[in-house]
């Protein structure tokens, strides 16, 4: 009796794979194909991908609660109020600033008072001269200086122009007793040794609001309080 054929061992999975590659091709090199493709593609994006990139995480600000017993955050001697209570930011001050101080009076002002009091006065409007020139007055912050130009005057010597300041000052001071100092000031036309001519003092006296308040003006004349001004000078040789 004839015995059959012996039977071929199975064969591994690997050797049916690649007996079936050898038996088609096409279809093997194509699968390679995807399977390059694919990893070409990994490898790209994975280049592109940062590496260490940091993570941020939002911080929440939570509100705190007020410490209670029902919170359990403090003993009995807490408050029992369980209502929680937002945190509150400080807000920064902006620096203050300091006022700028303002001029109580204004300067047009205190030279028209001084200039109405010398103009309503007959003794301070004959011994200056004053016709249709009237003085210069000048205000810088409480000081006064009242100047009368009696350079067209021909009449004019120095016991009237002590005179003429004892009313310009007196006129000054009757409108404002606040007042730093006042000087008062008689010009006149002078010419030196070469003939040359100009309008300067012939006269000129300085009375101060700490002497001013001493001051009784109804007994003093322009002699007597000339010996009481702070500061006087009178033109040499006048």
């Amino acid at each position: 009796m004839q015995q059959p054929p012996p039977k071929e061992p199975k064969r591994k999975w690997y050797q049916r794979l690649f007996a079936w590659c050898r038996h088609h091709p096409i279809a093997t090199a194509a699968i390679l194909g995807v399977f390059l493709g694919l990893s070409v593609l990994a490898t790209m994006i994975s280049a592109q991908t940062p590496t260490g990139t940091p993570t941020v995480q939002a911080t929440q600000v939570q509100a705190t609660d007020t410490p209670t017993i029902a919170n359990g955050l403090c003993n009995p001697s807490c408050s029992t109020d369980t209502s929680p209570v937002p945190t509150q930011v400080a807000t920064p001050l902006e620096p203050t600033q300091a006022p700028i101080p303002t001029p109580t009076t204004i300067v047009s002002d205190v030279k028209q008072n001084i200039a109405n009091a010398i103009q309503a006065d007959s003794d301070t409007v004959t011994y200056c001269f004053i016709i249709d020139k009237p003085p210069t007055i000048t205000v810088a912050g409480q000081a006064v200086d009242v100047s009368m130009d009696d350079s067209s005057a021909v009449n004019i010597d120095v016991e009237r122009a002590k005179t003429c300041i004892f009313d310009l000052e007196r006129d000054a001071w009757a409108t404002n007793s606040s007042f730093t100092q006042v000087t008062a000031h008689v010009q006149v036309l002078l010419q030196d040794q070469y003939g040359k001519q100009s309008v300067g003092d012939l006269a000129r006296a300085t009375l101060i609001r700490e002497t001013e308040k001493k001051f009784v003006w109804s007994n003093l004349d322009a002699d007597s309080a000339w010996n009481d001004y702070d500061s006087t000078w009178v033109l040499p040789g006048a």
